[in-house]
């Protein structure tokens, strides 16, 4: 799933079925359980109803992650993602000096990996300076906390 926000600290993560629906995602409830498919219908979650009539969702990131690099086909990326997305000079500089044992030459592919992208993107710089505020707004706000 792209584009969710990740909060650790809260106990509990959210998912609107809404939003995943604009996504391009489907859902089928049936039998007490909730099957969530992706715009290729792969599963992607199934979910038993709770007595709270919610569907509690266990997932672990880095199993994800994990699970993301053993359905690629061509072998060369399967090692770019091993490598946590080394670049495919290191990796075959790798090969070439025999620092990794089974590890092929490869060619660089035609592809760019979206990941190696997202993480490349530079984010908004702060700003510098903070919004003025209204002085006479603050003023009257404590005089009517303090007055009854």
């Amino acid at each position: 799933m792209n584009d969710v926000l990740y909060v650790p600290s809260m106990k509990n993560n959210l998912l609107s079925l809404g939003q995943l629906l604009e996504k391009g995602y489907t859902m089928n409830m049936q039998q007490k359980m909730i099957e969530i498919y992706d715009s290729q219908q792969r599963l992607v979650i199934r979910a038993p109803l709770s007595k709270n009539r919610t569907f509690k969702v266990n997932l672990d990131t880095t199993e994800i992650q994990c699970l993301a690099a053993a359905n690629v086909e061509d072998e060369s990326w399967l090692w770019h993602y091993i490598y946590g997305h080394l670049n495919f000079k290191s990796l075959n500089q790798l090969s070439s000096k025999k620092m990794v044992e089974g590890l092929p030459q490869m060619e660089l592919p035609a592809k760019i990996c979206e990941g190696c992208v997202i993480g490349k993107q530079p984010r908004k710089a702060f700003t510098d300076f903070a919004p003025k505020r209204a002085k006479q707004d603050w003023k009257w706000c404590i005089l009517m906390c303090v007055v009854p």
